[in-house]
């Protein structure tokens, strides 16, 4: 259990701060009714810095002590593969809480399918760019 421990909170003091950033600057144009101060394109960098965060956290925890016994040996390839599938869960799980809120609040922050596709891409974009870093630093 004390490995567990060990292994779960290596990322949070590690890397936590970098998605909390952007999930707070997010939260905050939305809920804050700062949406009209910024242009309508603002959502398509912030999703892609949050696929580049959430990346990093993930690629943080494959760093964390006790990571083999609980993520298994890598290759650069399964390495990239992994935190890839991750940045992919994370963006999708994203856009279901957007969809809810958008749903509990009347706020549209989900306007079109092609925006919210474009949202996962673009999270996604930015979650490879990490994981090919982590690929190509994995030894």
């Amino acid at each position: 259990m004390k490995e567990f421990f060990e292994f779960c909170m290596y990322p949070i003091k590690k890397a936590l701060w970098a998605p909390a950033a952007v999930f707070i600057f997010y939260v905050s144009v939305i809920h804050l009714g700062l949406s009209d101060v910024v242009p309508e394109w603002w959502d398509i960098p912030v999703h892609f810095l949050g696929g580049v965060t959430i990346c990093y956290l993930f690629w943080t925890a494959s760093k964390a002590p006790h990571a083999v016994k609980f993520l298994g040996q890598h290759t650069r390839f399964s390495l990239f593969v992994l935190l890839v599938a991750l940045t992919a869960l994370a963006a999708v799980l994203w856009e279901i809480a957007e969809w809810v809120d958008d749903a509990l609040s009347n706020r549209e922050a989900q306007v079109t399918v092609a925006d919210t596709i474009c949202d996962m891409f673009m999270g996604l974009v930015g979650g490879a760019v990490v994981a090919l870093r982590a690929a190509i630093k994995h030894t």
